[in-house]
């Protein structure tokens, strides 16, 4: 079903209409990832460009397709996702795109695990592509690729590694207060999980400044 348009800002009937075209053929677009499998999607963007009217709605229904059961629609959604954070006229759906990027992003076993992780932390220009952001990450995104350092699973504590390396860069540039992240590493060196330990201890490394006492 069509996300709510209970986000956006009440307009005239047939602004409202509009906006709900808008949704709707976002949905058609993401159904139609099972037949047609072609890449880049080009009618992905251009569906998400018409949401202008309504970015908040547009990412709910992206972020509802990463439950599909069909690959093509979770990996269109992604694209999506990543689409929000480059699409100038989406900027206020940004950090709902990136709560839910991050999500993929600490699950190993996704196929599009490292296109999210990597698309948390670059500019949101395609003309660059690599230039690590100096945007200060949320709070909430921070806590979502944090979780997995609490987990005991090895696979996860593996993927943590990488989710580190890039992020401990991306904290490093933004120069923001990165107290809590160090306290929640520090407190699993002694948490008597060896694997737990050894990610924290390997995150810890690479950190700017002093380590919480």
């Amino acid at each position: 079903p069509t996300a709510p348009l209970g986000q956006t800002a009440m307009g005239s009937s047939s602004e409202n209409e509009a906006i709900a075209d808008s949704l709707v053929h976002l949905e058609d677009v993401l159904r139609s990832a099972r037949r047609l499998r072609q890449y880049p999607p080009s009618s992905l963007v251009e569906a998400l460009r018409q949401c202008g009217a309504a970015p908040t709605n547009a990412v709910a229904i992206l972020r509802l397709s990463l439950a599909s059961p069909d690959y093509e629609t979770r990996h269109w959604a992604v694209e999506g996702l990543k689409v929000v954070l480059q699409l100038r006229n989406l900027e206020t759906g940004r950090e709902a795109a990136r709560q839910a990027l991050a999500q993929v992003a600490v699950h190993p076993n996704d196929p599009d695990q490292i296109t999210a992780l990597q698309s948390l932390f670059v500019y949101p220009v395609p003309e660059d592509s690599t230039t690590p952001s100096k945007e200060p990450i949320s709070p909430e995104v921070l806590r979502i690729l944090s979780e997995g350092f609490r987990s005991g699973d090895p696979d996860i504590l593996r993927n943590q590694m990488l989710v580190a390396d890039m992020l401990n860069v991306r904290l490093t540039a933004s120069g923001q207060d990165i107290s809590g992240y160090q306290q929640l590493l520090v407190g699993l060196l002694t948490s008597g999980k060896a694997n737990q330990g050894v990610t924290a201890a390997y995150a810890l490394t690479e950190l700017p400044g002093e380590l919480p006492a």
